[in-house]
C-alpha cells in the first residue's frame, strides 16, 4: 500500500468510535508497514533516488522509461485528455441540435398574433446530423497525430540528451588519457634533461602542458555531471541519481538507402498541420455538399460562393502544410548526409593526427624535433580523437530527428491514442 493509498483508506475507514490513541496506533502501524515494505523492494522495483541508488541505463531503456514516466511524455499525455475533452463537451453541447420551433403569441391591436422563433431550417438540421461528426472526427484525428509527433519529438529530445551524456563521458576519458600521454612527455624530458640532452625548458613546458589537461579534465567532469542530470530529469529520475552509461559512442549504421519519397509520405501522414488541413478540406467540401442539397431551406448570408472558397482556401492550407513537411524532411536528409561526410572527414585525420604524434615522439628522442612539436601533435590528436566522437553524436541526433519526422520509434503511441480517446469516450 502507497502512502497515498492509505491516506485514501484511512479517510473511507470507520474509525469514528475509535480513541484517539487507537487512531494514532493505526497510522503508526500502517505507516511501519509502508517503510518494511518499501525497505524489502528489489532495486529495479524501487523509484530512482539519489546517489544510494545508481541507475544503470542504456539507450534502449532510458527512451521506453522516459516514455513510460518522464515529465515532457505525461505533459503531452495531460494536452491529449484536455483536446479530447474539450472536443467531447462542444460536440456534446451542438448534438442538441438548434432550438426547436416555440410558438409565441403577442397582442396587436386588440388581435392576438402567433409568431414561430427557432424553428430550424433543412439545412441547420443537416449540419448537426451530418456536418458536426465530420468536424469533430477532424478535431480527434488532429489531436492523434499531435500527440504522436510530440511523443517522437520528445523521444528525439531524450536521445539527444543521452548522446550529450555519451560525449561529455568520451571528452572526459580523452582528457584522463591526453594526461596520460603528457605525463609519459614530462616524465621523458625529465630523464632527456637529466642525461643533458635537452634544456630545462622542455621540462617546464610539459609541466604546464600537463597543468592545463588537469584543468580541462576538471571542466569535462563538471560536463559531464551537467549532461547526467539533464539526462536525469528527461527520464523521469531523481536529479542526483547515479547514472552509468551503458552504451558505448558507436558509429551509427546510417542508412545508405533512405527514400525521400517514402519518408515525404510518412510525415505528411503524421505532421498536424496536414491532418489539420485535412480535416477543414474535409469539413469544407461537406457543408458544400449539404448547402446544394437543401439550398431551398438557407436563410443565412453565406453564398455558395463563399462556400467554394472556403474549399479552395483549405487547399491551399493543404499545399502549404505539405510544402512545410517537405522542407523539414529535405533538411534533416541533408543533415544526416553532411554529419556522415563529417565523419568520414574526421576519422581520416584522426588517423593522421595518430601518425603525426608517433612520429613527432620518435624524432624527439632522437634530437629531430622539439618538445614543442611533440606537444604539439599530442594535442592535435587529442582534438581529433574527439572531433570524430562528435560526428558520430551529430550523426546520430540527425537520424533521430529524422525518426521523429516519420514517426518512428513511436509506433504504440496509436495505441495509447486510442486507449485515451476510448476512456473519454466512455465519460461522456
Amino acid at each position: 500500500m502507497t502512502v497515498s493509498g492509505f491516506v485514501q483508506w484511512s479517510e473511507s475507514a470507520n474509525m469514528g468510535g475509535a480513541s484517539m490513541i487507537q487512531k494514532r496506533a493505526v497510522i503508526t502501524t500502517a505507516i511501519l508497514v509502508i517503510a518494511l515494505v518499501a525497505a524489502a523492494m528489489a532495486p529495479g522495483e524501487r523509484s530512482a533516488s539519489g546517489a544510494h541508488n545508481p541507475q544503470h541505463v542504456t539507450l534502449e531503456t532510458a527512451v521506453e522509461q522516459a516514455l513510460a514516466e518522464g515529465g515532457g511524455a505525461e505533459r503531452v499525455r495531460l494536452n491529449l485528455h484536455d483536446s479530447l475533452l474539450e472536443a467531447a463537451d462542444l460536440q456534446r453541447e451542438h448534438e442538441t441540435g438548434p432550438p426547436r420551433a416555440q410558438r409565441l403569441t403577442l397582442p396587436a391591436n386588440e388581435d392576438e398574433v402567433s409568431i414561430t422563433l427557432g424553428a430550424p431550417t433543412d439545412f441547420e438540421e443537416a449540419k448537426v446530423e451530418e456536418l458536426l461528426p465530420v468536424q469533430f472526427a477532424a478535431v480527434r484525428e488532429t489531436a492523434r497525430s499531435m500527440f504522436v509527433r510530440e511523443m517522437a519529438g520528445f523521444r528525439a529530445e531524450v536521445i539527444d540528451a543521452y548522446y550529450t551524456a555519451l560525449l561529455a563521458r568520451e571528452r572526459k576519458q580523452v582528457m584522463e588519457a591526453t594526461i596520460e600521454v603528457l605525463q609519459a612527455h614530462r616524465d621523458r624530458s625529465e630523464r632527456l634533461f637529466a642525461a643533458g640532452e635537452v634544456p630545462e625548458a622542455d621540462v617546464v613546458q610539459t609541466e604546464a602542458r600537463l597543468e592545463s589537461g588537469h584543468g580541462e579534465l576538471v571542466s569535462a567532469k563538471s560536463e559531464l555531471d551537467r549532461a547526467r542530470m539533464e539526462l536525469a530529469n528527461k527520464i523521469g529520475f531523481e536529479l542526483d541519481a547515479e547514472l552509468t552509461l551503458e552504451d558505448e559512442l558507436k558509429r551509427p549504421a546510417v542508412e545508405t538507402e533512405m527514400s525521400l519519397p517514402d519518408d515525404l509520405q510518412a510525415a505528411r501522414a503524421l505532421d498536424p498541420a496536414v491532418v489539420g488541413a485535412q480535416g477543414e478540406l474535409a469539413a469544407a467540401e461537406k457543408e458544400k455538399e449539404l448547402f446544394t442539397e437543401h439550398r431551398g431551406t438557407y436563410t443565412g448570408r453565406r453564398s455558395y460562393r463563399e462556400r467554394t472558397l472556403g474549399i479552395e482556401e483549405a487547399e491551399h492550407e493543404l499545399e502549404e502544410a505539405g510544402r512545410g513537411v517537405e522542407v523539414q524532411v529535405r533538411a534533416v536528409h541533408s543533415e544526416i548526409e553532411e554529419a556522415l561526410g563529417k565523419l568520414q572527414a574526421a576519422e581520416r585525420q584522426m588517423e593522421r593526427a595518430e601518425k603525426m604524434e608517433e612520429m613527432a615522439t620518435v624524432q624527439y628522442e632522437s634530437g629531430l624535433a622539439t618538445v614543442t612539436r611533440v606537444l604539439d601533435a599530442a594535442l592535435e590528436a587529442q582534438e581529433a580523437q574527439f572531433a570524430v566522437q562528435e560526428a558520430k553524436v551529430s550523426c546520430s541526433m540527425a537520424l533521430a530527428r529524422r525518426d521523429a519526422l516519420i514517426g518512428e520509434g513511436v509506433e504504440g503511441m496509436e495505441e495509447e491514442y486510442r486507449d485515451i480517446l476510448e476512456e473519454i469516450e466512455e465519460l461522456r
